[in-house]
């Protein structure tokens, strides 16, 4: 039996082994939102989103309030002494939270509420059209808060976000020391923090790929007083091949990428990517080192090897290499 149990997570599990079975079977019919879920969605954004009730028996929601900590709300004590970061329409199904650090947060949304049913098969039980000022100002002098939290149903259990996009970002949020070179034996484990690949748009001008002005002028030449135009598409990178491994079939392919393909030196990446694919490697690290080929020669107008490489590799990333496919046959035709 594993006793290395996490502190925080401890509270959770005692809450959750003595609520009331009746509470946990009957919370549908209760004025309480489920599965709760929150996330980071860009770089400043956390959005938090749940499930209505579809019915309730003797009270509706009215509002509902958003909570957040930096520590797990398990119970409704947690947040005694928290005011409520956003009070939101009892029928909103989510929030986004403005968020300026990369702290970890938890979320909870406690049901305000009064009395009478809903059902999702009746009218909505709240419209503002409908409802004038005193009315809406007589329901909500009516209302109270539906004080029960309930980890992983109304409280998150599992701290969000932001987004770190960015290398720049990722050495802010976790600093790393430089250490001076080394060299390693045969054999010997690569130190972390690895080497970075910088691919994700800190430097716009390392990661413009374009065909060579030749090549360019060539294809528009074949096109004469042509009014459709093809727009190359930008080098994709596999995120398993951003930060070098510390050996094996991942490491060489690592290598290739960043002394060939990163540098757009095409003729030269798609010599070592078919050397290194000569030889029996794991099967994922193949399909990728396949799919980059096919890239190698797209960026050098070879469209009919290209075509052929994105086929190979189709039923492996589908979605991926149709959008290849598609552009590969646009410039197939051009020539």
């Amino acid at each position: 039996m594993n006793y290395l149990i996490n502190k925080r997570i401890l509270p959770i599990l005692v809450t959750l082994l003595f609520l009331p079975p009746t509470l946990l079977h009957s919370q549908s019919a209760r004025p309480l939102v489920s599965n709760i879920n929150a996330q980071g969605s860009s770089r400043t954004k956390i959005t938090v989103t749940w499930t209505l009730p579809k019915k309730t028996e003797g009270n509706v929601i009215t509002e509902l309030l958003i909570y957040k900590a930096t520590r797990p709300l398990i119970d409704i004590s947690s947040f005694a002494n928290l005011n409520p970061i956003a009070r939101i329409s009892g029928t909103s199904v989510t929030y986004t939270d403005t968020v300026k650090d990369t702290n970890e947060y938890y979320y909870a949304v406690i049901s305000v509420i009064k009395a009478g049913s809903y059902s999702t098969d009746m009218e909505l039980y709240y419209d503002e059209d409908i409802d004038g000022p005193l009315e809406k100002a007589d329901a909500l002098s009516q209302s109270s808060t539906y004080k029960v939290l309930l980890p992983g149903v109304n409280a998150t259990v599992k701290g969000a976000k932001v987004k770190i996009t960015s290398q720049k970002e990722r050495q802010k949020a976790v600093p790393q020391v430089k250490k001076s070179e080394k060299s390693y034996t045969e054999n010997e484990l690569r130190e972390k923090p690895l080497p970075f690949m910088d691919i994700l748009g800190d430097n716009a001008e390392v990661h413009e790929h374009k065909i060579s002005t030749e090549t360019e002028s060539y294809a528009l030449s074949l096109v004469k007083g042509s009014s459709y135009t093809q727009t190359m598409l930008e080098s994709h990178v596999f995120e398993d091949d951003i930060l070098s491994p510390a050996g094996g079939d991942e490491y060489f392919l690592f290598e290739i990428l960043k002394n060939s393909f990163i540098q757009k030196k095409y003729a030269q990446s798609e010599k070592e990517l078919k050397d290194f694919l000569s030889q029996n490697r794991k099967q994922n690290v193949t399909n990728r080192a396949n799919f980059y080929l096919g890239e190698s020669y797209y960026f050098q107008g070879k469209y009919s090897n290209a075509l052929s490489q994105f086929l190979l590799v189709e039923e492996t990333y589908p979605s991926l290499t149709k959008k290849w496919i598609e552009s590969t046959l646009d410039l197939y035709q051009m020539q």
